[in-house]
């Protein structure tokens, strides 16, 4: 019994780690250039870097852990972990602070694993509880990161939001040493062989529903994370506002859409088919977007005009996640792990392609991001109707 909470509680922790690690230094974005003598799209470029860290480094930690266990796997990213932050925390070029980031990255991957403990310990409907548990932490846990990075960066600077994660990496460094079991009991090193993994992963990734959800949880996190890159540069930066005050606006607007969105998808699958509400999230996500760019042009830099369109986009992501996963893992049941690697791997790449695309345009004003809201949330409409319609034709 013992045992299991550990495993509970290292697991909700595991799977906020990743959030936390991205989020929370967002409110100092504009103070970290400042400091490096660089610009913020070359901050932008590192957070990219940090989350193609953590996306392709999912496609090792799942393999691995199947073949030697969670156990060694965890010990492993969270050691690179504490590493990459420590470095961030001691940048004085960007360079430095990039190296840092795609370090703390890597290692951060290893809180995807979450999903495949506790498929190891729980089955049935207390697999469906403790994972919904899990998954109530972590929306919580995505709000609170930058409302405390800004917190530490008032009342330090922007190198504490690293300190932080480096402690905290620590600390659960130390609890997977000595307090969590090894929960892989099937673990077989032949399951390491590379001919068996090409062939379980090409069994995956050729599957038309999986290859849909997965693309589709990749562009909207590509949304999603636009919001977080670019919000921050012009409220602080144009608008004048604080670190602090823009982590509680965050705060604020994440918790409430996204508590919300998930109490009315739990109500709605109950009447509506999946279908209907991909697309109705869908069609609130373009509406909050050519509202971004209408609002823009007809008040300029408005607070509650940009803050609203954001809360409506995030609401509608939170129809989103919870289906995309379900629809997307129900034929892998018995391949989590490797299931698990390639869906994460996709959704953190969408935060990596996002930061990517935003360093390369200005983010002094919303248009740009709501042109990559619209182009995001299109393709997701596009690839359901081009592959699950086509699959359902074929299979029916």
């Amino acid at each position: 019994m013992k045992d299991h909470i550990s495993i509970f509680l290292i697991g909700c922790l595991l799977a906020a780690l990743p959030s936390v690690a991205s989020d929370i230094f967002i409110p100092s974005i504009p103070p970290m250039a400042n400091f490096l003598e660089t610009d913020i799209d070359m901050i932008q470029f590192a957070m990219s870097i940090m989350m193609a860290g953590m996306s392709v480094s999912q496609l090792i930690y799942g393999p691995l852990s199947e073949g030697i266990g969670r156990k060694p796997m965890l010990i492993i990213g969270l050691i690179i972990s504490s590493l990459g932050a420590a470095v961030c925390s001691y940048a004085h070029n960007a360079n430095t602070l990039i190296t840092g980031m795609f370090l703390l990255g890597v290692g951060t991957g290893c809180g995807s694993l979450y999903r495949c403990i506790f498929s190891d310990c729980y089955t049935g409907r207390k697999l469906t509880e403790r994972s919904s548990y899990a998954t109530m932490i972590y929306s919580i846990m995505i709000p609170c990161a930058p409302l405390l990075g800004g917190y530490l960066q008032d009342l330090f600077s922007w190198q504490a939001s690293f300190t932080f994660l480096c402690i905290s990496s620590a600390c659960l460094l130390i609890h997977v040493l000595f307090i969590f079991p090894e929960t892989n009991h099937h673990r077989n090193t032949n399951r390491l062989h590379l001919s068996f993994i090409k062939h379980i992963y090409q069994l995956i990734i050729t599957h038309p529903p999986f290859q849909c959800y997965s693309i589709c949880t990749m562009l909207t996190m590509l949304g999603f994370f636009s919001w977080m890159a670019v919000m921050p540069v012009i409220m602080i930066k144009q608008l004048g506002w604080k670190p602090i005050e823009f982590g509680w606006l965050l705060f604020s607007v994440s918790i409430t859409s996204m508590s919300l969105g998930g109490y009315l998808n739990s109500i709605a699958i109950m009447y509506y088919p999946i279908p209907k509400i991909f697309k109705g999230a869908w069609s609130l996500m373009l509406l909050s977007s050519i509202a971004l760019i209408e609002t823009h042009l007809i008040f300029g830099l408005n607070t509650v005009a940009m803050t609203t369109c954001m809360f409506v986009f995030f609401l509608s992501t939170s129809f989103l996640w919870p289906n995309y996963f379900c629809q997307a893992f129900a034929p892998f049941q018995e391949k989590s792990g490797y299931a698990n690697s390639v869906y994460g791997c996709m959704q953190i790449a969408g935060s990596s392609i996002s930061t990517f695309i935003l360093s390369f345009v200005h983010d002094n004003d919303p248009i740009p991001l709501s042109i990559v809201l619209m182009i995001s949330t299109g393709l997701c409409w596009i690839c359901y109707d081009y592959i699950i319609v086509r699959y359902e034709k074929a299979t029916s």
